[in-house]
């Protein structure tokens, strides 16, 4: 047998709707967190992804003007 409980419906009592309601809200609000912390992690790595660039920019310049110099 499942050990889920038995789906709500229509007809269910207001108890049990609210305890669905609820639920829900709770299961909501996590994956809003976890939505929330892999946006602000994006974020940092967008960061540091670009800071990466303008060093690898710093060389290519750095390497050119040695190229050129020689």
């Amino acid at each position: 047998m499942s050990d889920l409980p038995p789906p709500v419906t229509k007809n269910s009592s207001r108890a049990d709707l609210w305890e669905e309601l609820e639920a829900s809200r709770e299961e909501i609000e996590a994956q809003q967190r976890e939505l929330n912390a892999l946006r602000a992690n994006c974020k940092n790595l967008r960061r540091d992804l670009a800071d990466a660039y303008m060093r690898l920019r710093v060389i290519q310049a750095a390497v050119t003007a040695y190229e050129v110099a020689a």
